[in-house]
């Protein structure tokens, strides 16, 4: 539901023609750029080309502002990798061999595991071009950074309000940590209830509102239908225990129109349970299993001790504050407030669900929805309560379009950097070990061709290697590594020779990592002092048989050297110059 925007201005009779006149009107575009570059009016033509001044200034104002949340959650939710301690855990190298998995058509994971979370990081890995380790890294700040444009989205469509609420929506959400039960030690952590409420958000908007939705009626169930299906791939736990009672409240409190098109909704609903079903049990899958692995994560944890209150005040003070809201909703009989209505009340199941502390529901997988809810319910909260005193700004235009949404976000900035100020005294920084690595096997991973080289490194990270190039433990390169190179240099002429024998070929390049610590235990790695030390000698006696070798990269961690068995075979550029 998340594309919809997308997918409702594509004319979908125009496929065949689509690449012809993509290219035609992108030919007539860079002329047309060309000529007022050449002018010197560019910018002042370029973008009022076919937009009304009226839309033209609310297009670039929702541009400016989607930048603006964009670039403050990124950086927000940057900041605390320096805290991540999930990188490089048990947990971290499962989801790479899940996504290396799914590389070789694998698509039912083991354990049990939903694949949804790992299709968009791979889908993400191959849109880039870069490694899956570094994919997964960033992915969970790209869904907040989403999330954000979401909830900004959501209370301009259901609150009718001015732009100033539906920021401050997205900036809580983006910077307010006091108020966001979220595990600032595993950042990067990836999140399938995050990802999945990607499509719950809005799913629910427009079922709340059919009318956003522009398309007929049928191609607006076949989004529904695909909007289940992703969200049964991705979190079992939202499909079940998020969308199935949202559902069941949209049809109990809607109008009688809506809840006709909600009660079409349901059998879609079955028909995806029922699809998944049968391709699990096809699979060998039992299904009652993998239910409950997925209600219930055992690996799934909350630590929250940088919340403004416990966890439980916490929720009911937003409850007690939707309350309200519903009470003056009920006074004012404010108008269009039947869709807010619905969604604090389902903040409230959601608070009624945590707090039956029910076996078969996961209170930390639901602790991740109150991240969302959290600030969606205080953004509609403060539209309703902004349209109750808007009468009060009437004839205060400029008041009201200016100095009060700069006031406000001017207080909003001072009261989070107030109530900021002391979230990390309780977060211990990483050693920064794990990103310095990523960084590295990026580097390798775009400036070398695939298994033209081999890597050097401990065991532990062996999955760095799958499908990219070949790997030698520091076990393996101290027993062999000297008296194949000596085999290969000896034959490397006589290529009759290493045809017959091609076992005696070793890779063109070996990048070997060095550490510098004494202690690498403390980095997490399964090799010891001795037998880094060791390589170290192997290096020694590879420099006085006068091999090529270099430095590759260099930090206070860890050093990695190259060595090169046959110059220009290996590096791309020198391959492409060569």
């Amino acid at each position: 539901m998340s594309v919809f925007g997308l997918l409702l201005s594509y004319d979908f009779k125009s496929i065949q023609s689509a690449n012809s006149v993509f290219y035609n009107k992108l030919k007539q575009y860079l002329v047309l750029s060309i000529k007022r570059v050449e002018e010197g009016n560019f910018f002042s033509k370029t973008f009022s080309i076919g937009l009304p001044s009226k839309y033209k200034k609310e297009a670039l104002t929702h541009v400016i502002l989607f930048i603006l949340i964009g670039g403050i959650c990124f950086c927000s939710r940057a900041y605390f990798l320096k805290f991540d301690q999930y990188v490089f855990s048990d947990s971290w190298f499962k989801s790479i061999e899940y996504i290396s998995d799914l590389n070789n058509q694998h698509w039912l994971l083991g354990n049990n595991q939903a694949f949804g979370a790992y299709i968009f990081v791979d889908f993400l890995t191959n849109i880039t071009q870069q490694i899956p380790e570094t994919s997964l890294f960033i992915f969970n700040i790209i869904v907040s950074i989403c999330l954000s444009f979401i909830l900004y989205w959501t209370v301009l469509k259901i609150g009718n309000t001015q732009k100033t609420v539906a920021l401050l929506t997205a900036l809580l959400f983006a910077v307010f940590y006091r108020v966001l039960p979220v595990n600032l030690t595993s950042i990067s952590q990836i999140s399938p209830i995050l990802l999945s409420l990607l499509f719950v958000v809005p799913l629910m908007v427009y079922l709340l509102k059919p009318k956003l939705f522009s398309s007929n009626k049928a191609f607006f169930y076949v989004c529904v239908f695909l909007s289940f299906f992703a969200i049964a791939c991705i979190s079992v736990f939202t499909y079940i225990i998020i969308v199935f009672p949202l559902l069941v409240l949209l049809l109990l409190l809607s109008k009688r129109k809506q809840a006709l098109s909600i009660l079409i909704c349901l059998p879609l609903y079955l028909l995806v349970s029922i699809i998944l079903t049968v391709v699990y049990n096809l699979n060998g899958i039992d299904i009652l299993l993998f239910v409950k692995s997925n209600i219930i994560a055992v690996s799934s944890y909350t630590q929250t001790p940088h919340l403004l209150f416990p966890l439980k005040i916490l929720l009911h003070g937003v409850q007690f504050i939707s309350f309200i809201t519903l009470v003056v909703i009920f006074l004012f009989k404010k108008d269009n407030s039947r869709s807010i209505s619905i969604v604090l009340i389902f903040y409230n199941v959601l608070v009624l669900i945590n707090s039956f502390k029910l076996i078969w529901v996961d209170t930390d997988l639901l602790i991740e929805v109150f991240t969302v809810f959290i600030p969606l319910t205080l953004g509609l909260s403060l539209a309703v309560l902004g349209r109750v005193f808007k009468p009060l700004f009437k004839n205060r235009v400029y008041y009201k379009r200016y100095v009060l949404p700069v006031a406000t976000l001017i207080s909003f900035f001072i009261v989070s950097v107030f109530f900021n100020k002391n979230v990390t005294q309780h977060l211990d920084e990483s050693n920064q070990f794990a990103s310095r690595i990523l960084s590295v096997y990026e580097n390798i991973s775009s400036n070398y061709l695939p298994y033209s080289y081999a890597v050097v490194n401990d065991k532990k990270l062996q999955s760095f290697s799958k499908q990219k190039h070949y790997y030698l433990s520091f076990e393996e390169f101290n027993q062999n590594y000297l008296r194949k190179d000596q085999l290969y240099h000896a034959f490397r002429v006589k290529e009759d020779i290493l045809k017959k024998n091609p076992e005696l070929v070793i890779p063109k390049s070996i990048l070997l990592f060095i550490y510098k610590d004494n202690d690498v235990t403390e980095l997490g790695l399964d090799s010891s002092i001795e037998t880094i030390e060791l390589s170290k000698k192997k290096l020694s006696s590879l420099k006085e048989r006068n091999r090529d070798i270099k430095l590759f990269y260099e930090n206070d961690i860890f050093k990695v050297i190259e060595i090169i068995n046959e110059p220009k075979s290996s590096k791309i550029t020198e391959l492409m110059i060569y």
